[in-house]
């Protein structure tokens, strides 16, 4: 559903007073409401349960994120078999129909993301338009790879070597790269243009663990377009330039945040990303994976799901974490130091907005624990 609303805004989204009066009327206190905003929220009273587990709009959750929400769901719909749930972002269509199709792989209403989007477009909107964002379509599709075939999620190290951006002729000027816990993008300058293609060079291996975002734009005022990818799904793919035992991630346009409905002239219609485990321009580099616990990925009362898969909570990624960020601040001395006569522009005045570090916060009555209800 659609953000429950006060004020003048009610007028034109939910009404709150509405949303809980129909919600109390139907379904007396038995359900809960999620609210995957990152950008505003209520008061929490306003419902007998109530979590958040907020990401920003137009852009994908982190893994770590989906498995925590489809635990919570699962958890409470299998306490009561008269327990209901209503999710919602701000207009209750992307960020909502991502959650919500991840869940219906969770608890096996389907096997795959095509028949769950699919699903949810035809039920959510008139045009069967659901989940729209390629990006968020594709960490439907990881979660897929997730849940079907048993995998143990952790935060996989890869070096990123090279983009390239196809046509060569493609306006662009601006670009950056950022991890999620990241606080700030890091610069793309140096571009060449081949005959073929854009590439986009880095001064020195940058190493990367988990969900990546990469954006470019025409100029530092237009909107340009961007992608995230998980570096776990890129090592599990598996595809491999074997000429050069490196794995490339191949994008085409439709897969592109904002590229898949733009103007052919300003948008790529491919892009390619050049990444290997172990940095080939610096040796000090140490991308040697930490042993990390493993927290099973099921849940006691949810009988019905048969699902093995594993994620190693955030929290116990506090070593490697450590070490990713001294691979990074490594990269940022060699990248000052190195010589930038080639690039074609400079960043001091490329700003990208922070990415907000994602939270599960539930308040005291929105946990469940067995049949029991706190």
């Amino acid at each position: 559903m659609g953000f429950p609303a006060g004020n003048v805004e009610a007028i034109y989204r939910n009404n709150r007073e509405h949303v809980v009066k129909l919600l109390t009327q139907r379904h007396d206190k038995k359900f809960k409401v999620y609210n995957l905003c990152s950008e505003r929220t209520y008061d929490p009273k306003l419902f007998p349960y109530h979590a958040e587990y907020p990401f920003k709009d137009h852009n994908p959750p982190d893994i770590e994120l989906i498995d925590k929400f489809c635990k919570d769901v699962d958890s409470f719909l299998n306490a009561d078999s008269s327990h209901v749930v209503a999710i919602h972002c701000k207009a209750g269509k992307g960020r909502t129909g991502t959650m919500i199709c991840c869940y219906l792989l969770y608890n096996n209403s389907f096997q795959t993301a095509h028949e769950a989007l699919t699903y949810y477009a035809e039920k959510r909107t008139k045009d069967k338009k659901g989940v729209t964002i390629p990006s968020q379509r594709r960490y439907v599709v990881y979660y897929e790879q997730l849940l079907r075939q048993n995998l143990t999620y952790r935060k996989v190290s890869l070096y990123i070597l090279e983009l390239r951006i196809f046509p060569a002729d493609l306006p662009l000027k601006v670009g950056s790269i950022q991890q999620k816990d990241m606080k700030e993008p890091l610069p793309l300058v140096k571009f060449r243009r081949t005959d073929h293609y854009i590439s986009v060079e880095l001064d020195c291996c940058m190493p990367l663990a988990g969900d990546v975002k990469v954006e470019f734009r025409p100029n530092k005022l237009d909107k340009g377009w961007h992608f995230w990818f998980n570096t776990f799904f890129v090592e599990l793919a598996g595809a491999e330039d074997q000429s050069q035992g490196r794995f490339v991630l191949t994008l085409d346009k439709q897969e592109i945040d904002d590229a898949h409905k733009g103007s052919a002239k300003k948008c790529p219609e491919q892009v390619q990303v050049f990444l290997n485990r172990r940095g080939e321009c610096v040796d000090t580099m140490d991308a040697r994976p930490v042993p990390q616990s493993v927290v099973e990925g099921t849940q006691k009362n949810a009988t019905h799901t048969n699902n093995h898969h594993h994620v190693v909570p955030y929290q116990h990624h506090t070593v490697q974490h450590e070490q990713q960020l001294q691979q990074q601040r490594q990269y940022l001395a060699m990248r000052d130091q190195s010589n930038r006569s080639q690039s074609l522009i400079s960043s001091s005045n490329y700003t990208d907005p922070q990415q907000l570090q994602h939270r599960s916060v539930n308040n005291n009555r929105a946990s469940l624990g067995g049949n029991q209800q706190n």
